[in-house]
């Protein structure tokens, strides 16, 4: 894969500078305590693909301006800081006094609450988060393939496609490279880019922890956006790196070989001393039992039978489109916000067997 970016530099600057380990769900950009049950609000997706989770606005092409990608997505609203107060009791009476230490973050269409925030948290607007990905758009011809918001309004995301689909070396194989931007208006974390890669043939996210490749790069609130283009061109170059490990890193898997029943076992092992009747005992081989029959049934692996590769996209497609949710409140977009944001860390540790 070509990288447009790669003579500009190396050095990241030091809030993007940080490599956020996937194999450590406290850090990951998308846990499941940041993205909470990531209920989705608003959004589209590209390419005339309908989104297999049944949500947001599908349209023939993906979009190459921010400006109809903002729109398309329902982003096309402002956060705006607002004073907090607190009751102050006196001898004259009940009054009302400002908090220097704290602001709230509301929407300005129809005054939500999105969090609060201390003094120090810089706003980074949806529009400001497009036109930060529209230096990548003119430098690699990436083009906006969905985004959209979560947790009424509290976290968005913008996910472009790079031209050039990957291919696996041996495999009638492709995987499309994609990068994912997330922000959150709540304060409850960082800005983040990730390259993302997901198998074409079954949409299975496969973000592989390479060592040595840095693929997810975070920025704090308390620095902004405001003239981070350098940042955003340096970043592009990481991430055309990535992808050019990734392509070996998926040959080399599909070339390596694996006892598919060794590598569920420690994948979804039982615990000591745990009882073969229990809940617990039961879920697991239930698990193992899902992930055998992708591995053994599913169209797209049968050529990958007895492979690392093979191995690890059984784990990818049953982690993002079958594992059970639990309740019933809104399964669709919790079922979404899991496979792109992979809160389960099932595929890391799957990846750290195959690779082990």
């Amino acid at each position: 894969m070509s990288n447009p970016a790669k003579e500009r530099g190396s050095n990241m600057s030091e809030q993007f500078n940080e490599i956020v380990n996937p194999l450590d769900g406290r850090r990951a950009g998308w846990d499941r305590a940041e993205y909470g049950d990531g209920q989705f609000e608003t959004g589209f997706f590209g390419d005339g693909q309908n989104a297999w989770h049944g949500l947001g606005t599908v349209i023939p092409e993906d979009v190459v301006t921010a400006e109809q990608a903002l729109e398309l997505a329902g982003l096309d609203w402002e956060v705006e800081r607002v004073p907090l107060f607190t009751v102050a009791m006196s001898e004259t009476g009940v009054g009302y006094q400002q908090l220097d230490s704290h602001f709230a973050n509301v929407r300005s269409t129809d005054r939500s609450v999105l969090g609060v925030v201390g003094k120090g948290y810089k706003l980074v607007q949806n529009r400001e988060g497009f036109a930060f990905l529209n230096d990548l758009v003119d430098d690699s011809g990436a083009k906006f393939h969905t985004a959209g918001s979560l947790s009424n309004g509290k976290r968005v995301w913008i996910l472009a496609r790079l031209p050039e689909n990957l291919k696996v070396t041996g495999w009638e194989e492709e995987v499309a490279p994609f990068l994912l931007f997330t922000n959150t208006h709540d304060g409850s974390g960082s800005l983040t880019m990730a390259a993302t890669p997901i198998r074409v043939v079954c949409r299975n996210t496969v973000d592989l922890a390479i060592k040595g490749s840095q693929h997810v790069w975070r920025m704090r609130h308390s620095s902004g956006i405001t003239g981070r283009v350098n940042d955003a061109r340096e970043a592009l170059g990481l991430a055309f790196t990535y992808y050019e490990a990734f392509e070996q890193e998926a040959a080399r898997l599909a070339t390596t070989k694996v006892k598919f029943d060794s590598f569920l076992e420690n994948l979804v092992p039982f615990k000591p001393n745990m009882e073969p009747d229990s809940r617990a005992a039961r879920n697991i081989e239930e698990t193992r039992s899902a992930i055998r029959a992708i591995y053994a049934q599913s169209d797209n692996l049968q050529n990958l039978q007895g492979t690392a590769w093979g191995a690890y996209n059984a784990v990818a497609e049953y982690a993002d489109h079958d594992r059970p949710i639990r309740g019933e409140n809104n399964l669709a977009e919790r079922k979404w916000s899991r496979a792109m944001f992979d809160g389960t860390g099932l595929k890391a540790k799957a990846y750290a067997l195959v690779s082990a």
